[in-house]
């Protein structure tokens, strides 16, 4: 089983250097998002309405996959 999903809370995902790391490869224009600190106690999917546009359904699709990927 995942160590991470879209399930996580964002706060926990922020928490973690290695997840830092792939945000900031795939992903870096999140970490000047305005909502970043105010959707820290709620699951990553429901972030997407907020990215919506940002990313396509392939990038996210392989985010996903890495960050399940984080032991």
């Amino acid at each position: 089983m995942s160590k991470y999903s879209f399930d996580s809370l964002i706060g926990d995902l922020m928490e973690d250097p290695k997840v830092m790391e792939l945000v900031n490869e795939m992903a870096p224009e999140l970490l000047d998002h305005p909502m970043k600190d105010i959707a820290k106690p709620f699951p990553a999917k429901m972030a997407l309405p907020f990215v919506e546009g940002m990313f396509t359904e392939e990038q996210i699709e392989e985010f996903k996959r890495r960050l399940e990927a984080i032991e």
